[in-house]
């Protein structure tokens, strides 16, 4: 007994097979290209905008989280104070006890310094420390975690045209962040 093949066919290999030609033409290939060439001109930019607010919004946050980190240490060692020392020619800060030392970053037990492109925070290349209110280069604190300001303190980071402003009040020390 002779079985036919064609004949128990599946309705969809049949409709899949009806062209008889594989492959596409140039002209589809073409719009498919151009299309998707119109679609990258379009988000190539915003990604890259939204990167660069990206880095500057995580370097303002690490910038929040270390001063108030250095609040907390000065908490838990009132004997040994801890302070935050900003050098815009460097473009960095480091934090530093009584001394003058620089102190160790506890998870890795490197020198606690932030340049925002080298070491941990070395993703967040292209940020920059723009101003800090009324030049202060130091920011101490009491053992109270209150710090030691005769006005509040403002630090501007830059990244490109964008710039964020990280705020410690002088009466509390709240850090807060603000956008221009």
């Amino acid at each position: 007994m002779k079985h036919d093949t064609a004949s128990k066919r599946s309705p969809i290999g049949s409709r899949l097979n009806f062209c008889g030609k594989g492959g596409f033409s140039m002209f589809e290939v073409t719009i498919v290209v151009l299309i998707v060439g119109i679609i990258g001109a379009f988000l190539i930019p915003i990604v890259a905008t939204n990167l660069t607010a990206s880095r500057l919004s995580t370097a303002t946050n690490v910038l929040a989280s270390d001063i108030e980190f250095c609040a907390s240490e000065c908490i838990t060692r009132p004997s040994t104070p801890r302070k935050i020392v900003f050098d815009l020619a460097r473009n960095c800060y480091t934090l530093q006890d009584s001394s003058g030392a620089t102190i160790k970053y506890p998870a890795d037990g490197l020198p606690y310094a932030n340049d925002f492109s080298t070491g941990r925070n070395s993703r967040l290349q292209g940020v920059s420390i723009k101003q800090i209110t009324a030049n202060q280069r130091e920011l101490t604190f009491d053992a109270y975690g209150r710090p030691q300001l005769n006005a509040d303190l403002s630090i501007q980071l830059q990244q490109a045209n964008a710039t964020m402003t990280v705020t410690v009040k002088k009466e509390t020390g709240e850090t807060l962040i603000t956008l221009p």
